[in-house]
């Protein structure tokens, strides 16, 4: 048997060319049905990236796997061309006739000033659609997400994962100071951003009470508005914090095997289903999410500062954020419908 080495990285983006949308003699299924009519052509978003590879080397994701990999192959974070990426969305736009929002898939998106100037200038121009990007605390700089909000930004994505710095930096392998967060949500609500969202990584076996608490007290630092994306950890076969797991015995090879390997349903039941339930981490998780609603800000900070009276005195209370977050979250998801509805009103 012979295996064949790894082949070097494409260099220039620009050669792959563009997804084709539409076209004759060409059959999809969508719904469980073979329609001959590619649903691109009646979909209200356009997704695409602008580059390949994230400078960055978080244990949970598998970019530190493939940079290894790669390694002596060529430049891992490779970029597009502005040029390249406009005619993609002219395209789109002209094809697609009910577009009312662009998506950049980009794991990071581009900060480069030249990059940024060119892109912004022509995007206004030549595409004109609100759009989509994912950020990271150590590339929001107040230059750039300017220009970007000025050409249309609508919403921003920031992962901050944990409120504690033990977690961010000896698990999930983050670099960036809580003041660098901090400091990053200031460009983002003073460029009025109009939609910015924050993502966290909680329920986790390395978390313990006293992270979940400094991820409220960050939470509570944040500049409004803002809107958050709580997640659980899922252990992806191959990264770097299923070792850092087994190493620190939260929990051993065949307990995440059983996990990683599970159909979807199952591993959703393992980060979040009854055997992970704790009341304790459950308030604090709850009042988490509650920091994201202006009206609900000072509750959550007069709960968190009596937390522990209440749990001596009045333990029937701790359970009282857990129930208001289930209503917080439908009114949730009502306002961002509410949202998508006006974002496609305007167009």
């Amino acid at each position: 048997v012979v295996v064949n080495d790894i082949r070097v990285l494409c260099q220039d983006l620009d050669e792959l060319g563009f997804p084709e949308i539409g076209g004759d003699n060409k059959f999809f299924i969508n719904n469980n049905t073979l329609k001959t009519e590619d649903p691109q052509l009646n979909s209200m978003s356009y997704e695409l990236s602008a580059s390949r590879g994230c400078p960055f080397s978080c244990s949970y994701c598998c970019s530190p796997n493939l940079r290894g990999l790669y390694k002596g192959k060529g430049k891992y974070v490779r970029l597009r061309s502005v040029d390249s990426v406009i005619n993609e969305l002219r395209i789109a736009r002209e094809k697609i006739t009910r577009l009312r929002i662009i998506r950049f898939w980009d794991e990071i998106f581009c900060d480069d000033e030249d990059w940024i100037d060119e892109f912004t200038r022509r995007y206004k121009k030549e595409v004109n659609l609100p759009f989509e990007i994912w950020v990271h605390p150590r590339k929001v700089k107040g230059d750039t997400i300017k220009k970007l909000a000025d050409a249309g930004l609508y919403k921003a994505v920031m992962g901050i994962q944990s409120g504690s710095c033990r977690v961010r930096k000896e698990i999930f392998g983050r670099q960036e100071t809580e003041k660098e967060i901090i400091n990053a949500s200031k460009v983002l609500s003073d460029c009025k951003v109009p939609r910015v969202v924050y993502d966290f990584i909680l329920r986790h076996p390395f978390e313990t009470e006293e992270d979940i608490v400094k991820s409220f007290e960050l939470c509570m630092k944040l500049y409004p508005p803002f809107e958050l994306q709580l997640h659980a950890l899922n252990f992806f076969p191959g990264t770097d914090v299923v070792k850092k797991a087994i190493k620190l015995g939260v929990m051993d090879e065949y307990e995440l095997e059983k996990i990683m390997y599970a159909p979807l349903k199952e591993q959703y039941r393992a980060y979040w289903g009854i055997n992970t339930k704790n009341s304790k981490m459950d308030f604090w998780y709850s009042l988490v999410y509650m920091t994201q609603f202006r009206t609900m800000k000072p509750v959550a900070c007069f709960l968190a500062k009596n937390a522990h009276i209440l749990e001596k005195k009045f333990s029937f209370i701790m359970g009282m954020p857990i129930i208001t977050q289930k209503y917080l979250s439908t009114a949730a998801r009502l306002k961002d419908y509410y949202k998508k509805l006006h974002l496609i009103l305007q167009g």
